[in-house]
């Protein structure tokens, strides 16, 4: 099968350097730290979680901007390429992502409107995300032969046992307001920019 070679946007990975793996993790959150530490100083929590998601749906667009022709392509052509089986997962799972992540910052500007969060537009990005996981799990060894080492098998098992877990959390419908009122002051706003008592309007 000829293989679909989209043109390369970047050359950082190709061209000589001292980046690797750990490095760009290092300096991608420590970059990411120092912004949070100066919104939340300056800004209520609410403020600060509409930027980060604003923040996380730009950069999922990003991902996307460079995985999506080649996921498209393999899925017209119904290919049976291990690493197009990654190639779809990675692009399902930011566009889950993407979409989450705006939906969140207009509930977050909106004020939470219950109307809002009830709505079937939340729905849809997780049905996307089981989509991805399974496509991340099914096509054993396609990163370098060994990863991933799941299989049909196992994510049959998995989505039985989520399937299991959601009847009996909705038969028995736990109570986790206890535990969200016993959470130290500093989870809910440690500069205390606008810290909102539990159960109280929008989570901060």
């Amino acid at each position: 099968m000829k293989r679909f070679d989209m043109p390369d946007r970047h050359s950082v990975y190709d061209a000589p350097g001292p980046e690797n793996v750990r490095s760009v993790i290092g300096l991608s959150s420590v970059g990411l730290l120092f912004l949070y530490l100066g919104l939340n100083a300056l800004a209520p929590n609410n403020d600060v979680n509409i930027v980060l998601s604003i923040v996380q749906g730009t950069m999922a667009t990003m991902v996307l901007f460079f995985y999506l022709p080649r996921a498209v392509y393999a899925i017209c052509i119904a290919s049976q390429d291990k690493q197009d089986y990654l190639i779809v997962g990675i692009v399902l799972g930011w566009l889950a992502t993407d979409g989450q992540a705006w939906l969140t910052a207009i509930a977050r500007l909106a004020g939470m409107p219950p109307t809002f969060l009830n709505s079937e537009l939340f729905a849809i990005p997780k049905v996307i995300y089981i989509v991805a996981a399974v496509m991340h799990v099914i096509p054993r060894g396609a990163a370098n032969g060994v990863i991933p080492r799941g299989n049909k098998a196992f994510a049959a098992l998995c989505f039985a046992a989520s399937v299991a877990l959601s009847i009996v959390t909705l038969a028995v419908r736990p109570d986790p307001r206890p535990l969200i009122d016993m959470m130290p002051a500093w989870t809910r706003d440690v500069f205390q920019t606008g810290a909102l008592p539990p159960h109280d309007g929008p989570p901060s």
